[in-house]
């Protein structure tokens, strides 16, 4: 008690870590004769006026909500309360839709608490690998300067100062980011902030390829990208990068090369998303020397999910043989064994698991992916709980049963799970997401 005591008299006498909102602070609502003038115009008889005043309340943002409130809970015009009330629901769609930024300084902090603020203003869970990483006295010092930066931009600058980065852990873990020890992160290279998403450039490869029976010699040439997306949005799936634009500095070409495909490289989270993946996008080099890239741009298709429905199953050992419905899918309690720590979930399949899906990938391009795959991603997204909500059981496999995808938990029979909690994805939509670079170096050879 007396150690914590002392932290925070020194955090009110000097605070090192000062802290900040998610986004934008908004100031509190006034009394503005200009915003009582634009609700009553949204009752004018002219619909260019009514339209003007909806447009420029919604620019104004959460300010105004409390005045559009009452004017669509009290007005006696009928159009000002359709008008407020749609007015209310934009800007909460705007704000749904606002990328996250963090506000933070720091001066010489430990890097758990670093981490805990960023976490907090992210409202995700972050953590580290191993779990006693950050335990000692030669924990690393975290000195950031960050005002309204986006997140994963302000998690690079951190991750760089704190020697770790974001790694893929398998099947999802309750929406928890972990971060790993590493000497380089790709959240360090250069970077475009798109709102929703922040791409890194990591590196720009050129290798030359010999063939050892007939001496010859190809080039294989391509820039890596760490595509990160907004820690409030769900990334589904995403298809091959598509280069339009990529010039040298003596006006070289450097389009056209041989397409591969992008790997997946980023932390897993519920719902068969990632917050991140890797892209290669290939190049071709020309015979003339160049120093740099002088730009490259281009769009990757991603599919994220816009619409979500959420079931929870409670007292789990009491559910056996219970099936309950959501959407179109219906999920059962199959077994539950307390003593081996075993439980069976299964999915109804809705068909046979071997029939082919068409899932858009961008472009007007499609892929055909099984039943199966799909049903496999779904049940992995499921999550068993503690009564403290925090995931005790891990996923072990899954097969079919005829007309069911069971899929098969493991937990501890210590602290074994009491609620069943899974996020389905009910509509998705398809989304380009830009990149571009400018002046990117070009290795000597």
């Amino acid at each position: 008690m007396k150690r914590l005591f002392a932290i925070i008299c020194c955090l009110v006498a000097a605070p090192a870590l000062a802290l900040g909102p998610a986004t934008r602070p908004v100031a509190p609502p006034v009394a503005d004769p200009s915003v009582a003038a634009l609700i009553g115009e949204l009752g004018d008889a002219d619909f260019r006026a009514r339209d003007s005043a909806e447009n420029h309340l919604v620019d104004l943002g959460r300010s105004v909500e409390p005045s559009l409130r009452q004017a669509a809970d009290n007005s006696q015009d009928l159009e000002i309360r359709n008008r407020a009330a749609a007015a209310i629901a934009r800007i909460e769609q705007d704000i749904a839709n606002a990328p996250t930024y963090i506000t933070l300084h720091a001066r010489a902090e430990e890097a758990r608490q670093v981490m805990a603020e960023m976490s907090r203003q992210a409202n995700i869970t972050v953590s580290v690998m191993p779990q006693q990483m950050w335990n000692g006295p030669a924990d690393p010092r975290i000195n950031l300067d960050l005002d309204h930066v986006p997140f994963w931009k302000a998690l690079g600058e951190f991750c760089k100062q704190a020697g770790v980065w974001p790694q893929p852990m398998g099947f999802p873990d309750n929406g928890t980011l972990t971060l790993f020890p590493a000497a380089n992160s790709p959240l360090g290279g250069i970077c475009d902030d798109r709102g929703r998403f922040t791409i890194f450039a990591s590196q720009l490869v050129r290798n030359r390829i010999v063939t050892l029976n007939n001496g010859a010699v190809q080039r294989d040439d391509h820039l890596q990208l760490m595509v990160c997306v907004d820690p409030k949005f769900r990334l589904l799936s995403h298809g091959m990068p598509h280069l339009d634009v990529a010039i040298d500095d003596k006006g070289n070409s450097w389009a056209g090369g041989v397409g591969l495909s992008p790997m997946f490289r980023g932390v897993y989270m519920p719902m068969e998303s990632s917050w991140s993946f890797g892209a290669l996008i290939p190049l071709q080099s020309p015979p003339r020397p160049a120093t740099k890239l002088s730009e490259i741009r281009g769009t990757i298709p991603a599919l994220l999910a816009t619409q979500i429905q959420t079931l929870e199953v409670n007292d789990l050992a009491k559910q056996v043989g219970q099936t309950h419905n959501m959407g179109d899918r219906s999920v059962k309690i199959e077994s539950w064994d307390a003593t081996a720590g075993r439980c069976e979930v299964s999915l109804d399949a809705g068909g046979s698991p071997r029939v082919l899906i068409r899932q858009p990938i961008g472009r007007g391009m499609m892929i055909l992916i099984p039943q199966q795959q799909r049903l496999f991603d779904e049940v992995r997204t499921m999550q068993l709980l503690d009564a403290n909500g925090q995931a005790v059981a891990s996923f072990q496999g899954t097969r079919f049963d005829g007309t069911h995808f069971v899929a098969m938990f493991g937990f501890p029979p210590a602290d074994p799970p009491v609620t069943l909690k899974w996020e389905y994805v009910v509509a998705k939509s398809t989304v380009q997401i830009p990149f571009e670079f400018k002046d990117i170096p070009l290795p000597a050879n």
